[in-house]
């Protein structure tokens, strides 16, 4: 889903993209992988950049999308934040101006998992006064505080 908070543009995923796009990542040790998981969505312009998806998904489940809605796993923009919960680490990263957030499981078996608290702080009103552009660079990355908590 793609939604817009005043001018903060944010993506969110249900779907753990990140652990089935590392199943299936062939470049494993080259540089960070969380960022390098992030950066094929949002470079591929996808919630789930793999096609077609492995008949055998990760732990021997199939993936659980339909194809004949592709086109609404879409990115038409880069969102300024990046929400993508994954059964990976979880992680907070600058990845091509985007904030992207996996704020791991919220249960995990009978326990309790993460979540992450995001706040965005406003813009400098002077910043705001001096723009003659319509539009500006949100830069919600160097202006943001994002807290995972464990349950």
């Amino acid at each position: 889903a793609l939604f817009q908070v005043n001018e903060v543009h944010i993506g969110a995923c249900s779907t753990d993209t990140l652990f089935h796009t590392g199943c299936e990542e062939v470049s494993a040790g080259m540089g960070n992988r969380l960022g390098r998981l992030c950066a094929h969505m949002l470079r591929q312009r996808s919630f789930y950049p793999l096609f077609p998806p492995p008949a055998d998904g990760p732990g021997g489940c199939p993936s659980q999308l339909d194809f004949r809605h592709q086109q609404r796993w879409s990115l038409p923009h880069t969102p300024d934040v990046l929400i993508v919960p994954s059964r990976l680490a979880y992680f907070v990263k600058e990845v091509d101006g985007c904030l992207c957030i996996n704020p791991g499981q919220l249960t995990k078996g009978t326990g309790g998992g993460t979540f992450a608290l995001l706040s965005v702080h406003p813009m400098p009103e002077a910043q705001l006064d001096r723009a003659v552009e319509e539009t500006l660079p949100h830069k919600v990355s160097q202006r943001s505080c994002v807290e995972i908590i464990r349950i």
